[in-house]
């Protein structure tokens, strides 16, 4: 009987370990999951305007309700104009009601930064960026 229960037991834990990949909602304002398209800069404070798909020649980033992360940036290490965009998946999750922390990949590897929210409304966000590394 003992043996039963511990082998039990040993399967229970098992098969929690091998939980799937969360894809409940994280608590932040509805408004904020969309795409978000760059539209300019107010000192450190980058600003963004909504946009229902990426524009193919602008940075942009999609944050959305399951942590799932999409960046729109250039493509490879030069940055001079024409430049190419690709889209670079990763995952963000929710540090306070305005800090979002970001893992990313981009042409070189994989960044990892901080996005503080500053001012949204319906139709324009305000971010300032922390980078890690």
């Amino acid at each position: 009987m003992y043996l039963n229960k511990l082998i039990l037991f040993f399967i229970i834990i098992v098969f929690s370990a091998c939980e799937k990949e969360k894809t409940e909602p994280i608590d932040m304002p509805i408004g904020l999951y969309a795409i978000w398209i760059e539209n300019g800069y107010n000192d450190d404070i980058s600003i963004f305007e909504k946009s229902g798909e990426f524009d193919e020649n602008k940075y942009g980033f999609q944050l959305i309700s399951n942590g799932k992360f999409i960046e729109r940036k250039n493509s490879g290490w030069c940055a001079t104009p024409p430049i190419t965009y690709e889209n670079y998946e990763g995952r963000w999750s929710k540090l306070s009601d305005s800090l979002i922390n970001v893992e990313t990949t981009y042409w070189g590897g994989t960044m990892v930064f901080d996005m503080e929210i500053v001012s949204m409304n319906q139709n324009e966000l305000k971010v300032r960026y922390h980078y890690k590394n």
